[in-house]
């Protein structure tokens, strides 16, 4: 397969991936944002990051590159999806 196109059933070769810390502030941050937004419920800033952890420790062991975004201040609570075609 052809480095450059996308497959919805290929093995991922490399991934970039927003980190919760990176996104959000903390609590308070989410706190300030996710009624406006939408969302059922306000996320658990300790809790995203604890299974934010765990997915990344699972995609280094299948993914041959990770790249992590650095922190960016124009992000937000919507910033990061596990997908978003």
């Amino acid at each position: 397969m052809n480095s450059g196109t996308l497959s919805e059933v290929a093995p991922i070769a490399r991934i970039l991936l927003k980190d919760p810390r990176q996104a959000w502030s903390g609590q308070a941050d989410i706190r300030g944002q996710w009624k406006n937004l939408g969302y059922t419920e306000e996320p658990d800033y300790e809790r995203a990051c604890a299974e934010y952890d765990a997915f990344v420790g699972i995609l280094r062991r299948f993914v041959p590159e990770v790249h992590l975004l650095p922190a960016e201040r124009g992000t937000g609570l919507d910033s990061i999806y596990v997908r978003d075609a």
